[in-house]
């Protein structure tokens, strides 16, 4: 078959290369191809640097760079050759060197990187006295535990985290627990400090709290349910929730519609297991 110089069948590029036209699609692909290897090749690199650097005698460096591995993390960098590093840097002298590495590990789950080898230095850091590395090593362990991690070694400790007086501490604490129980890990020791968080000056606590006692509810057995109940009615009794009631305040409205749906999901389990028997 003749090569072909132009073809007048067609307009533009197809018109005056038809055979390099046709071509073109595979060459594209075969050019995204090889920029996305190169760009895999050079974050690698980077990364790599970010590690050494992890442990580098200047601790603007070593924050520099366990910030720089949150951010790899978060677009969508595969930073897994960088947990060994980042749980080590949990240990850090400098708090910010941990908070950002905590955060770091905290990305790195959420994005789905495995983390479970660094399950035991998280849990220890919720003991940390910095609240951010606090705060962090929760958020981390909740996305663990979204993840399908085992994080049941931290739920004495995320327990009693849910009466810190920071209030980030108490949320990502209620959030790693609710995910923990939404992935079938008994935290009936949780059921009384998420019941007083119910009346939390903050929204947000509220919202996981009730989340977490929701998942309690739907993924316990049946005494697992009048735990929950029996502290839901002590809180309705408080003095805190009628107080906000003679007020009637915003907070009333969101404690009473939370406890509403925590009633309504509670028996909507029971029923189902009812049904079950």
């Amino acid at each position: 078959m003749a090569f072909m110089i132009n073809d007048k069948s067609k307009t533009g590029f197809a018109r005056h290369c038809p055979a390099f036209a046709k071509a073109y699609p595979a060459f594209a692909k075969a050019c995204d191809r090889m920029v996305e290897t190169i760009r895999k090749g050079f974050e690698t690199r980077k990364i790599g640097k970010m590690i050494s650097d992890l442990n580098d005698a200047d601790r603007s460096c070593r924050m520099r760079a366990a910030g720089a591995l949150w951010k790899a993390a978060e677009d969508g960098n595969d930073v897994s050759s960088a947990i060994s590093a980042l749980t080590e840097a949990l240990a850090d002298e400098n708090a910010t060197v941990r908070e950002n590495a905590a955060l770091a590990l905290a990305k790195a789950a959420e994005k789905g990187i495995n983390v479970r080898s660094a399950i035991p230095e998280l849990t220890k850091a919720l003991a940390d006295l910095d609240a951010d590395v606090r705060g962090n090593s929760a958020l981390a362990l909740g996305n663990a535990a979204e993840k399908g991690t085992d994080i049941t070694a931290a739920i004495s400790p995320l327990t009693n985290l849910l009466s810190d007086p920071n209030e980030n501490v108490r949320l990502y604490a209620a959030f790693a627990l609710g995910n923990a129980a939404e992935k079938g890990t008994d935290i009936a020791q949780s059921v009384t400090a998420l019941a007083n968080l119910l009346s939390d000056p903050n929204a947000d606590v509220r919202k996981y709290a009730s989340e977490a006692f929701c998942n309690v509810a739907l993924k316990g057995d049946h005494e697992a349910r009048v735990s929950v109940v029996s502290q839901i009615m002590q809180f309705l009794h408080s003095g805190l929730f009628k107080a906000e009631a003679e007020r009637n305040s915003v907070a009333f409205v969101q404690m009473t519609t939370q406890c509403a749906r925590l009633m309504q999901e509670i028996e909507k389990a029971e029923k189902k297991q009812r049904e079950t028997i």
